[in-house]
């Protein structure tokens, strides 16, 4: 068994060019560190035992190479809670190991299991007696007809395909569960310092968490994001408590003009169209003849939503593998390092790109709803 498609055993040409602008390579690049430092302890433990071991036959210390082996063995192919009655020890389970994954919208697993204890075949005491002996089972059992030489799968769960790239090696097309919604989470950082925070496609109770937070990160801006990302804004004085009520209302009108949700995500042609407004200007159009604090609160909300419009865009821009190279990888269709990687991008950057044109759709609706309530004024004024 080979476990070198797991991104950490790649070359270090084959990180940037393929994980490049993924939070997977920060992954990757920590889990190297990580399983470097857990060796080197074990070898200068191991070292010292065999210094106070005065046996000349001493067990060898297995090299690097085999200990990630290892490591790789457990963390692919280690099943929870099986070790023990009460589910606190995991296991190795030679034969149910070699299940394959399924997951997503249509796809059912085709097998159920679960640890049992039996009596198997009854051995024979020396007083001639016959016993039965109690053993431990693992019982596999078809949840449907199965076609003989058929390839029998199982669900590792709902993971993204960082997750599966990183644990097995490998990543699935359309990872989406039945409702709609990705098993594909991005880590996106709307600015230099600010925390990261987990965008996930699908309808609004998946979405709606993710964006607030992202945009918060430009409304909570003494300026409403003035002077970062190199576009200006005006000060609004808006906190993050204005802004729920119409980004909930967008997100229902979503749901109601489009039977499908956000599933467009999924739809052709989106892969390379860009926001038809993502250039980020921060909404500062518009009437400033306002009513009160409330078109104040909604031009910052609109600086802040176009802020995060650009932000998003850049995210998109900072991957390694895009164009003709991405489009390549998805074509290989064989569980290489360029497809699973083209997988995984392909998913994140339509993520981002969703997102960002909620950003644009929504700022443009305050906007309006801004130069109504302008229009409003002037015209009560110049009655």
């Amino acid at each position: 068994i080979s476990y070198n498609g797991i991104p950490r055993r790649w070359n270090e040409d084959q990180l940037t060019s393929l994980l490049g602008g993924t939070s997977l390579l920060r992954q990757v690049r920590a889990d190297q560190r990580d399983l470097r430092s857990d060796y080197d302890a074990i070898s200068a433990s191991w070292n010292a035992g065999n210094d106070q071991n005065t046996s000349t036959s001493t067990t060898p210390l297995p090299s690097s190479q085999q200990f990630d082996d290892m490591f790789a063995a457990v963390s692919s192919r280690g099943f929870a809670g099986l070790g023990s009655d009460d589910g606190t020890i995991d296991a190795m389970v030679p034969l149910l190991d070699l299940l394959d994954h399924r997951r997503g919208a249509g796809c059912k697993k085709d097998v159920r299991y679960r640890r049992t204890r039996t009596s198997i075949v009854p051995s024979k005491q020396d007083n001639g007696t016959h016993e039965a002996v109690s053993a431990v089972v693992v019982g596999v059992v078809a949840d449907r007809d199965l076609p003989a030489g058929s390839v029998v799968h199982d669900t590792y769960g709902a993971k993204g395909n960082a997750q599966l790239l990183s644990r097995y090696g490998f990543c699935i097309d359309s990872n989406v569960e039945p409702d709609g919604s990705s098993n594909d989470v991005v880590e996106f950082v709307a600015k230099e310092g600010s925390p990261a925070v987990e965008l996930r496609a699908g309808p609004k109770a998946y979405t709606y968490g993710g964006f607030v937070r992202a945009l918060e990160v430009f409304l909570d801006d003494g300026d409403g994001g003035k002077g970062h990302d190199g576009c200006g804004g005006d000060s609004g004085g808006a906190t993050s408590s204005d802004e729920p009520d119409d980004m909930m209302a967008f997100l229902n009108q979503c749901d109601e003009e489009d039977a499908g949700g956000f599933d467009m995500l999924y739809g052709n042609g989106m892969d390379d169209k860009e926001s038809d407004d993502g250039d980020g200007d921060g909404g500062d159009d518009g009437d400033d003849n306002d009513d009160g604090g409330s078109a104040e609160a909604i031009k910052a909300e609109c600086t802040a939503l176009g802020r995060l419009s650009t932000a998003l865009g850049r995210a998109r821009d900072r991957y390694s593998l895009k164009g003709k190279d991405l489009q390549e990888g998805l074509d290989k269709k064989d569980f290489s390092p360029q497809y699973c990687a083209a997988v995984l991008v392909q998913s994140e950057r339509r993520t981002l790109q969703l997102f960002q044109l909620a950003a644009d759709k929504i700022r443009r609706r305050l906007q309006g709803e801004r130069e109504e309530g302008g229009s409003s004024s002037s015209s009560s004024s110049s009655n």
